[in-house]
């Protein structure tokens, strides 16, 4: 089963359903957009930034555009979701910039899981009922001021929802206290030295447990984190020039050098990309 919809190359309703889903298609990653995806059916874990989040039916995953996150699934069980996307501006452009703190401000892994009651939970199927068939209605007529309502709906919904209910999550403290600490530092001259010095720890094991709870070599993230960082400044204006080293990268070359590896894409006209998507 597959429905979807996108209006104005912006905001996309996806609903999907696969057997045996594979791992492999799933790796962390970023958004240049926020993310709500709505958990129907699987044997999954959520994973931000480090934090597990081990999931039920109907839990509502929250990220931000740069936030890394995956899903990891524990079996071949049948996984169903609702994916849901919405740019940064759409706060803004459709009037309910009073909802947007709850979505773009908490900390950087936390509070990226709503866990609903049962009445909440009928509301939510309601409201894929009542998209799915703005979605039918649109392949005769044009439905986007209906989808954008229905995409403000729902945004009242979780900023009510989540003060009801939310899903706990299992963390690793160190792991948590060197995230938190690259993230500080990003823009500075980070190594292995200086944060296994941080962290009273040897090399190898701030590696093996950086690399068992993200996913990622602790280089690899902060290359990820960097180019996210260089990404944002370039939005605001800064040449791409400057903004690699504002970023934390040694040089220009350092910067298009690791972009490339990452993406395989040279980075001006892939960023270009990526600032129209948002």
């Amino acid at each position: 089963m597959k429905k979807e919809i996108s209006f104005e190359s912006e905001h996309l309703y996806y609903r999907h359903s696969e057997t045996a889903p594979s791992s492999e298609r799933f790796q962390l990653h970023t958004h240049s957009h926020i993310e709500i995806l709505i958990f129907i059916k699987g044997d999954a874990d959520y994973i931000v930034e480090g934090n597990i989040y081990p999931l039920k039916p109907f839990d509502i995953l929250i990220t931000k555009s740069n936030e890394m996150h995956q899903i990891k699934h524990r079996s071949n069980a049948l996984y169903e979701r609702v994916v849901i996307s919405l740019p940064d501006s759409f706060f803004e452009e459709y009037g309910c910039g009073i909802y947007k703190n709850f979505f773009t401000y908490h900390p950087i892994g936390t509070n990226n899981c709503i866990r609903l009651n049962e009445p909440d939970r009928q509301y939510l199927l309601s409201f894929f009922s009542r998209i799915e068939r703005y979605i039918e209605d649109s392949e005769t007529i044009d439905c986007n001021a209906v989808v954008h309502c229905a995409a403000v709906e729902i945004i009242h919904f979780l900023n009510f929802a989540h003060k009801n209910t939310s899903a706990d999550y299992t963390q690793n403290h160190s792991v948590n206290k060197i995230l938190s600490y690259i993230n500080k530092e990003i823009s500075e001259d980070l190594n292995l030295d200086s944060i296994a010095k941080y962290m009273y720890m040897s090399k190898y094991h701030l590696c093996r447990i950086f690399k068992q709870h993200t996913g990622l070599t602790i280089n690899n993230y902060i290359a990820n984190k960097r180019i996210l960082l260089a990404r944002e400044y370039y939005m605001q204006g800064v040449s791409l020039s400057e903004a690699c080293i504002m970023a934390g990268f040694p040089s220009y070359c350092s910067f298009y050098k690791t972009y490339h590896n990452l993406t395989g894409k040279a980075p001006k006209n892939d960023i270009e990309n990526y600032k129209g998507d948002r």
